[in-house]
Formats: C-alpha cells, sequence, structure tokens
C-alpha cells in the first residue's frame, strides 16, 4: 500500500487568545497521511518543536471521476449485467 505522506513547513497561524489549546487546521489533501509539530513564537523568539503528533489519515473525498467504459449485457428475461472501470485511484479518492 501506498501511502502519501505530506511534510508541511511553516505554516503560520497567529492565535491571539493565550489560553487558546486547540486549532484547526484546513486545506489538507484528502485521503493522505500527515504528522504534526508545533513551535511557540512570542516577542522573546521560538520555542523548540514540539514532538511529532501521531500519524493520521484525512478522510476520503468523494470520487472527482465517473466511472467509465459502462456497459449492459442482458443476461435473460429478468437480468442484466452491468460493468464499468473506475479511474487511477489517486483521482478517486483525492
Amino acid at each position: 500500500m501506498i501511502k502519501n505522506i505530506y511534510f508541511i513547513c511553516c505554516l503560520t497561524f497567529q492565535i491571539h487568545d493565550p489560553d487558546a489549546r486547540s486549532l484547526q487546521v484546513t486545506n489538507l489533501k484528502p485521503y493522505t497521511y500527515y504528522q504534526l509539530r508545533i513551535i511557540a513564537v512570542n516577542i522573546v523568539g521560538r520555542s523548540q518543536p514540539s514532538n511529532a503528533s501521531r500519524q493520521f489519515q484525512t478522510m476520503q473525498a468523494a470520487p472527482n471521476i465517473p466511472p467509465g467504459n459502462l456497459t449492459v449485457r442482458t443476461l435473460n428475461a429478468t437480468a442484466l449485467r452491468i460493468s464499468w472501470t473506475v479511474g487511477a485511484f489517486i483521482l478517486c479518492f483525492g
């Protein structure tokens, strides 16, 4: 199984609440593995990076391409056989 692991360097989020303990990270790629680290910054300087988070995976996205090569074959008076192909894995899930 191939895993897409992205390294996001240097994303900056300004948090003005000194009591904040969480942050929502958006615009990640669907069906992709990530790990995060945090560096705190104030007027004095930067902290060391936190330990890496556990690896997590974003959810799958809906397929962005329709099935192709749709064929229908009559089997008998009350049944049909329908077949199709799917797009490339990476295109179907993000």
